[in-house]
C-alpha cells in the first residue's frame, strides 16, 4: 500500500483527507475491530528451491496478534534463532522459543569495528563452505524491521559442514579481511584489524523465562469506568413518575444515581429487587436513585407510563421511576463512549453516578452492587490522585500517569454520531464553566486553551450549519484567547469569504503569512487581492506563491491576470506551465489556444499549437461546450481552415441556442459572419 502521509508540500485538503482516514480507522478499532483484520501471523520455510512452505500452524507461530515488530536472537545460546515479536494489542511482547530439533550445524559471528563504526553496521560477511557450494552472505543492519532491532550476532546455518573454508568481512568504507580455520557450532568475535577471530564462550546461565499463555478472559459487557476528569452532563430530559417532562438539571446540589432499565430485561429486574432490599443503605449514603425506563414506546404511547409504573410496583421498587427515549437515550449512549477506548453500546442495566455539580463521575455497564456504588461516593470531589487510585483495578507505579480527557471530547463524539445540535448545546454548557473564576491563577490560566478550542468547535458547527456570522463570532473569541491559533484564523477567513467580507479576510490572511508563510496562504492572498481589484498586488503575490511551490491553479490564475493586464507574452508562459502540471485540465488549454489564435500581435500567435490544443479539449468534452467550439473555430481560422471554423462556430451557436443563452448566441453569430467573409477572429 502506498503511504498517503502528508508531505511538506501537501495542501490543506490533502492533510484533512489524511486525518479523516485515520479518524475512520480509529473508529473501527474502538468498535472492537482488528488492525490486521484478525488474520493470524504467517511463517514460511525456505525450501532452497525458490519455493516456500507454509509452516505457520505446525510451528505455533500462527498467533492472532496484531503483529508489528519482529526481531531474532539466540536467546539460550543453543545455535537456533529465537523470536521476539511486538504487537499493537496485548500481549504487547511475545518471546517465541525455538525448540525444533536439528542435526544441522551453525556459525555465529559478532563484529567490532575500529576504523569503521564500532558496531560495524553495514558490514557484509561472506562464508564459503566448499568449492561446490555457493557463498552464504549476510549484512549487518541497524534495523531489522518495523520498530525492531535483531541481535547483532550474525547467525549462519551451514548444514552438515563442520568447518569453514573461508570467511570474508567487507567492512563499511574499509578494506575487506579474510579468516580461515573456523569450526562449526561456535561463536566468534571478530575485531577489525585483528589477525585471528576470538572464540566466544557463551554464559552457562541465562535469564529464565516462564512459559505463559495470554489470558483468554470471558468477554462481557460489564464494566466500571471512573472518569479521571468528571465531565459535565449534557441536557437530558425525561418523563417523571407523575408523567410530567423533567430535566436532570433539577437534581443538582447533591449526588444522583441514574439507572437505565427496561420492563423486559431479567437482569434489570434482579438488580432493582436487590436495590430495593438495600434501600436503607442508599438512604444512609444520602444518594438518590432515579430509574429511567428505556422501553420502546407503544404504537400510540398512551399506555407506556402506566405499564412502566406497574412493572416497578410489581417488585415493590422503592425509588422514583421515569421514561427516557429517543434523543436523550442516544445522548447518554454516546456520552459513555466518549470515555472508553473500546466502545460498545450501553448494556441493560446500566447506571451513571453524577456528582453534586452535575458532572458524570462513574459509569457502570451492567449490574452493580450497592456496596460498589457507596464506595465510589468517596471519589466524588476527590483529588486527581485519589480518583486515579480509585479507578485503577490493581496497585502499581505509573511511568506517566493518565490525565483523562477534556469534556470537549464528548462534543466530538456527538458530532461523530451525527448529533451536531446536541454537541453545540453541550459546548454552550461547557463554556460558562470554563469562564468561572478560580482562586488559583495557574488553574484559571490553564483553562484558556480548552476554552479557545471550545469556541473553535462551536465555530465549526455554526459553519456547517451555514451560519457564518455565528461562526465568525466564535472564531474571533477563540483568537482573542489564543492569537497564535492558525487553524482558528484559517476557518475565520473561510467564513469571512462566505459573507464576501474579503477585505477582512485579506487582513487575517496577512497575519497568517507573517507568522507562517506557506504556498496555500500566499495563493489565498493572491485570490483575495484579485477579487478586491488590486491586480498589480495580486500579480506580485501570485509570483511569490509560485516561487514557493509551482501549481497548475496558481499558474493559470496568474496567466489570466497577466493577459488582462496586457502582458500576454508572460501569460503564455504561465498557461503552458499550468498545462504541463495538469495536462487534463481544459481551462488553461482553452485560454492559451484562444490567445494564440486571436491576439493582435502576430508575434504571439501560433495557429498550429492553438489548433492542437483546441481539438484536444473539444474531443475531451465531446464538443458539448460552446466556448471551446468557439476557440476551435478561431484556431481553424488562424490556420486558414475556414470551412472547419464555420462548422465549429455553427455548433457553438446551436449549443448556445439550446441553452437559451441569447447573448452568447449573438456573440457567436457575429463571429460566424466574420468567418463566412474569410476573416480571422481577433480578440479586442
Amino acid at each position: 500500500m502506498v503511504s498517503l502521509s502528508p508531505t511538506k508540500d501537501s495542501s490543506t485538503e490533502e492533510i484533512l483527507q489524511y486525518d479523516a482516514g485515520w479518524a475512520a480507522l480509529n473508529k473501527l478499532i474502538r468498535a472492537g475491530h482488528s488492525f490486521s483484520g484478525k488474520e493470524r501471523n504467517c511463517a514460511f520455510l525456505n525450501l532452497g528451491t525458490q519455493k516456500y512452505a507454509n509452516i505457520s500452524s505446525v510451528t505455533g507461530l500462527d498467533l492472532i496478534d496484531d503483529g508489528r515488530g519482529l526481531a531474532h536472537c539466540d536467546w539460550d545460546w543453543d545455535g537456533k534463532l529465537d523470536f521476539w515479536t511486538s504487537n499493537r494489542t496485548g500481549p504487547r511482547i511475545h518471546f517465541l522459543h525455538n525448540r525444533l530439533k536439528s542435526e544441522n550445524n551453525f556459525l555465529a559471528i559478532r563484529l567490532k569495528g575500529t576504523r569503521s563504526n564500532r558496531d560495524a553496521i553495514g558490514a557484509r560477511v561472506e562464508i564459503r563452505l566448499g568449492k561446490e557450494q555457493p557463498p552464504i552472505i549476510k549484512t549487518l543492519y541497524g534495523g531489522s524491521g518495523f520498530l525492531s532491532q535483531s541481535s547483532k550476532w550474525l547467525h549462519f546455518g551451514i548444514g552438515k559442514n563442520e568447518s569453514i573454508e573461508d570467511l570474508r568481512v567487507n567492512w563499511p568504507g574499509e578494506e575487506p579481511e579474510s579468516f580461515k580455520d573456523l569450526r562449526a557450532n561456535n561463536f566468534y568475535l571478530i575485531k577489525q584489524g585483528s589477525s585471528e577471530p576470538s572464540l566466544f564462550i557463551p554464559p552457562t546461565s541465562q535469564t529464565s523465562l516462564t512459559d505463559t499463555r495470554a489470558p483468554q478472559n470471558e468477554v462481557t459487557q460489564t464494566a466500571r469506568v471512573v472518569l479521571l476528569n468528571p465531565a459535565p452532563m449534557p441536557e437530558i430530559t425525561y418523563v417523571n413518575s407523575q408523567g410530567i417532562p423533567a430535566n436532570l438539571d433539577a437534581h443538582r446540589g447533591r449526588p444522583l444515581l441514574i439507572n437505565l432499565w427496561t420492563t423486559w430485561c431479567p437482569n434489570c429486574k434482579a438488580e432493582m429487587i436487590e436495590w430495593g432490599h438495600d434501600e436503607e443503605k442508599f438512604a444512609a449514603a444520602a444518594i438518590p436513585v432515579l430509574s429511567l425506563c428505556a422501553d420502546e414506546p407503544d404504537d400510540d404511547g398512551s399506555k407506556d407510563h402506566a405499564r412502566i409504573l406497574a412493572a416497578a410496583d410489581a417488585i415493590k421498587y422503592p425509588f422514583p421511576v421515569g421514561r427516557i427515549q429517543g434523543l436523550a437515550l442516544e445522548t447518554l449512549n454516546v456520552l459513555q463512549k466518549s470515555f472508553i477506548g473500546k466502545q460498545s453500546d450501553l448494556p441493560l442495566p446500566s447506571s451513571l453516578l453524577i456528582d453534586a455539580e452535575g458532572n458524570l463521575a462513574v459509569i457502570y455497564k451492567g449490574p452493580v452492587s450497592v456496596s460498589r456504588i457507596t464506595a465510589d461516593l468517596e471519589l466524588l470531589g476527590a483529588s486527581p490522585e485519589d480518583i486515579l487510585a480509585g479507578a485503577t483495578p490493581f496497585r502499581g507505579k505509573w511511568l506517566t500517569p493518565p490525565t483523562g480527557g477534556a469534556p470537549r471530547g464528548v462534543a466530538k463524539k456527538l458530532v461523530e454520531y451525527g448529533m451536531r445540535g446536541v454537541a453545540a448545546d453541550y459546548l454552550e454548557r461547557i463554556v460558562p464553566l470554563l469562564q468561572l473564576p478560580d482562586p488559583d491563577p495557574k488553574a484559571e490560566q490553564s483553562r484558556i486553551p480548552e476554552l479557545s478550542q471550545c469556541h473553535i468547535f462551536l465555530g465549526a458547527i455554526a459553519s456547517d450549519d451555514n451560519n457564518p456570522e455565528k461562526a465568525i463570532a466564535h472564531y474571533r473569541q477563540s483568537l482573542a484567547l489564543s492569537p497564535g491559533n492558525h487553524d482558528a484564523r484559517h476557518e475565520l477567513i473561510g467564513n469571512l469569504i462566505k459573507l464576501n467580507r474579503k477585505a477582512e479576510a485579506l487582513a487575517e490572511t496577512a497575519i497568517l503569512i507573517e507568522n507562517n508563510p506557506t504556498p496555500d496562504r500566499h495563493l489565498n492572498a493572491s485570490r483575495l487581492l484579485r477579487d478586491l481589484g488590486k491586480q498589480p498586488e495580486a500579480i506580485m503575490m501570485y509570483k511569490k506563491t509560485l516561487e514557493m511551490r509551482s501549481s497548475a491553479a496558481a499558474n493559470f490564475e496568474l496567466a489570466n491576470l497577466l493577459n488582462d493586464a496586457g502582458q500576454s507574452a508572460e501569460a503564455i508562459q504561465h498557461y503552458r506551465a499550468s498545462i504541463i502540471l495538469k495536462p487534463s485540465w481544459v481551462l488553461p488549454a482553452n485560454n492559451l489556444a484562444w490567445l494564440l489564435s486571436t491576439h493582435r500581435d502576430p508575434a504571439l500567435r501560433n495557429g498550429k499549437e492553438a489548433l492542437t490544443l483546441a481539438t484536444r479539449i473539444c474531443n475531451a468534452t465531446k464538443r458539448k461546450i460552446p466556448h471551446f467550439l468557439g476557440t476551435l473555430a478561431a484556431a481553424n481560422a488562424e490556420t486558414g481552415n475556414f470551412e472547419e471554423a464555420i462548422d465549429a462556430i455553427q455548433g457553438a451557436v446551436l449549443l448556445a441556442r439550446s441553452g437559451n443563452d441569447a447573448e452568447l448566441e449573438s456573440r457567436f453569430l457575429k463571429k460566424l459572419n466574420l468567418l463566412e467573409r474569410r476573416m480571422p477572429i481577433r480578440d479586442p
